[in-house]
């Protein structure tokens, strides 16, 4: 019997056929069939079973890199043994035919093998949450997996953080995240990490800037400075009437809150502030080092020591510290005059509340700050308690 043989190429990379004959009957038909037209298995290496009927000589030809057979050849029936290699990569497929040709007849039988790829796995470190400060930081992110893998990042806000890489390979791998200095409020944004279906995030929060250039208070909009010593102060005098009082515009009236200059028009309180007594700025509060009294939520009236320090920031080589250097940081010098503590008015010089008690056995004073626009310098000195001068306060520091 003259025998033809067909070869043929299944899928990827697998391609099997199976030819026989009838020595002693040319006039037989081929019988091929399969228990199982197809099998799924797991990523792990297995090894399983499949009769294979035929009423002739067969021939197994196989060519795949991670599946193999045996027998390799066989007469009539048999139970063909496979053995499925490890599979560390994707899920992966392949097609598996048999083929018996006697005479003009063609018979084909296809089995199917499908196998899962490795389970995905992916960790990063750190991992949960971070927290970063207003500041801003630079840090790495280490990525282990076993896939590739990708990168996104889920945020409200633009350009407050930034990723040297969204994707890489199965290597252990380092993205670089790079956190900007905060300028305004808090920022979120969740880093989700994927590798096949395994996934895994890690939160970045950056706290809010601790001197945000406006914040209002009492319906008013004040402007915030960060000066060189380090500390967020208010750039403006505080205008604000505590409830129940009244802003005269006579400096004998004791009325404990004055319109500095004696001008009540609103681009002049806009620009000078109100002038306050001691008890005013108290706000019912006992007397104390860094009280808040009226000043704004978080912030509270500065103390003699941080008067100093802000100076001593701002010295020049003969010692002494001029109002323009203060203003180029943002920090008005707005000279507002003082209520007298005899009820007159003087516009000569600027003051500022201290909260640091300088009282001696005959006055009651406290420490504040002045501002002479003859000299052009600003230092420390005393007021009376029962004067009026502005109130200029700086943020609380963080505990």
């Amino acid at each position: 019997m003259k025998r033809t043989i067909y070869y043929g190429i299944i899928l990827a990379a697998f391609s099997v056929f199976f030819y026989g004959c009838d020595e002693e009957d040319e006039t037989a038909s081929p019988v091929l069939n399969l228990s199982e037209s197809s099998k799924e298995i797991d990523f792990q290496k297995n090894v399983f079973e499949v009769d294979l009927m035929s009423n002739t000589k067969w021939e197994l030809v196989n060519k795949s890199l991670w599946i193999s057979a045996v027998p390799g050849s066989g007469d009539g029936d048999a139970k063909l043994t496979f053995s499925i290699a490890a599979n560390e990569e994707n899920d992966r497929k392949d097609s598996v035919y048999y083929e018996v040709i006697t005479g003009i007849e063609k018979v084909r039988k296809y089995f199917v093998v499908s196998q899962k790829g490795v389970p995905a796995e992916i960790a990063i470190s750190p991992w949960g949450e971070k927290n970063i400060d207003e500041n801003g930081e630079e840090f790495e992110v280490k990525v282990y997996t076993n896939k590739d893998w990708s990168l996104d990042l889920a945020s409200a806000d633009e350009g407050w953080i930034s990723l040297s890489r969204t994707e890489g390979s199965r290597e252990d791998s380092i993205v670089v995240v790079t956190v900007n200095s905060n300028v305004g409020d808090v920022h979120t944004g969740t880093l989700t990490f994927r590798a096949g279906g395994a996934s895994v995030e890690l939160i970045v929060t950056q706290e809010e800037n601790s001197c945000k250039a406006e914040f209002t208070y009492e319906g008013e909009i004040y402007k915030n400075v960060k000066m060189k010593d380090g500390r967020c102060w208010m750039a403006e005098n505080l205008r604000y009437v505590p409830a129940g009082m009244t802003v005269s515009d006579d400096p004998a009236e004791d009325t404990g809150i004055w319109y500095a200059k004696m001008e009540s028009d609103a681009d002049s309180v806009k620009a000078y502030g109100y002038l306050y007594n001691w008890s005013t700025v108290l706000g019912g509060e006992s007397a104390a080092e860094k009280v808040k009294g009226i000043c704004p939520p978080g912030y509270h009236v500065p103390s003699q020591e941080e008067l100093n320090v802000l100076l001593e920031s701002y010295k020049r080589e003969d010692d002494k510290v001029y109002l323009e250097d203060l203003e180029a940081d943002g920090f008005q010098c707005t000279i507002g005059g003082q209520r007298m503590f005899n009820g007159k008015f003087t516009g000569v010089l600027g003051y500022m509340w201290a909260s640091t008690d300088a009282s001696t056995a005959t006055v009651s004073q406290n420490k504040g700050l002045m501002l002479s626009p003859v000299l052009k310098t600003a230092s420390v000195a005393n007021a009376r308690w029962t004067v009026g001068i502005g109130l200029r306060c700086v943020k609380d520091e963080k505990k």
